[in-house]
């Protein structure tokens, strides 16, 4: 898996224990990160993005509460404007490599999905 990551992962076993540790600054470093990435217009940066808002709602299927909570509000925006641009629809939708071309669904589509649970 050479061009996603694993938020969960990172968010579990890395983030939150430094947080916890007085690493605090590391929630407003990964809000701005997500805004730069949300706001990118490349289709794997917008793609992470989602997936890491996702990894924090699937971490609330097994914990009852987490280290701290990502303010959405603004990456939100900045995906939901992103999913209107006709170019970034295009390069999600044919989007192929890595881990992408043994899927049968298109970024796009997970994009979409996911985006809706929110």
């Amino acid at each position: 898996m050479e061009d996603i990551s694993d938020p969960e992962v990172i968010l579990e076993y890395g983030v939150y224990p430094a947080f916890i540790k007085g690493y605090t600054q590391l929630k407003a470093n990964i809000e701005e990160a997500l805004l730069e990435m949300s706001n990118s217009g490349q289709a794997l940066d917008i793609y992470q993005a989602v997936q890491t808002l996702n990894a924090e709602n699937m971490l609330l299927n097994y914990y009852e509460s987490l280290p701290f909570y990502l303010n959405r509000q603004s990456i939100l925006a900045n995906m939901t404007k992103a999913l209107k641009d006709a170019h970034i629809r295009e390069a999600m939708a044919h989007y192929k490599l890595g881990e992408f071309a043994h899927y049968q669904d298109t970024m796009l589509d997970m994009v979409e999905r996911t985006i809706k649970t929110f």
